[in-house]
């Protein structure tokens, strides 16, 4: 299992440890230890979180805030960087993120959920074809029904017949799934697929960004 990411004392000590937990090459650093924004991209494809910014401090803001924390002023500098301890917080956003750490809001109980689940045709038409683990998903995410959230899909074809796993096509966003290799994914993202990791949290909390960014 990687290391988690931590701390560290310098820019650079962060970012390896960051690179490492998620799996990619470790960026140099230009001069003045400023961080490249394709560390930031890199983070984004790593982990599916559909980063809509295209600034430093912007890619690290939604970071952060995806995983439920809050951004603060002092987690960047005048100079359109991101300063060590906004790293930081970067680098404990992805942890919260991989491990799940951070509270979904509204959790109901099993016997409640299948209840909500059956009291909408096209959700309760999906967890009828939903495997085990995709089932136990949509029972953690029954209040999205709730809230008026499109129904998903199980077997949605994308990219010329690459079937998807629970997927909310009006939103192009999908769960990763095993039949999902490397190729696929990159595939899918270019295609304006948003891949989020089996955790209800992240599901829930990328559909709100979606969401949030189509009303815009």
């Amino acid at each position: 299992m990687p290391t988690p990411a931590r701390a560290g004392a310098t820019k650079a000590e962060v970012i390896a440890s960051i690179a490492q937990r998620l799996g990619f090459e470790t960026p140099v650093l230009s001069t003045g230890s400023t961080e490249p924004r394709s560390f930031f991209a890199a983070i984004d494809a790593a982990m599916g979180l559909g980063i809509l910014s295209r600034t430093k401090q912007g890619m690290a803001r939604e970071i952060v805030q995806f995983s439920g924390a809050s951004w603060e002023s002092r987690f960047e500098s005048a100079g359109a960087t991101v300063t060590l301890d906004g790293l930081r917080a970067v680098a404990e956003a992805v942890e919260t993120i991989m491990l799940g750490r951070y509270a979904a809001p509204n959790q109901v109980s099993s016997i409640d959920a299948t209840s909500t689940l059956d009291s909408y045709p096209g959700w309760a038409a999906c967890a009828a074809i939903a495997t085990s683990r995709e089932l136990e998903l949509l029972r953690e995410i029954a209040d999205l029904a709730e809230d008026g959230v499109e129904a998903p899909t199980v077997g949605e074809e994308a990219c010329d017949g690459v079937p998807l796993s629970l997927a909310w096509p009006g939103s192009r966003l999908t769960v990763e799934a095993p039949n999902l290799g490397p190729e696929l994914l990159a595939e899918l993202r270019a295609a304006g697929w948003v891949i989020v990791e089996p955790i209800a949290a992240e599901i829930r909390a990328a559909l709100t960004r979606r969401g949030s960014s189509e009303e815009v």
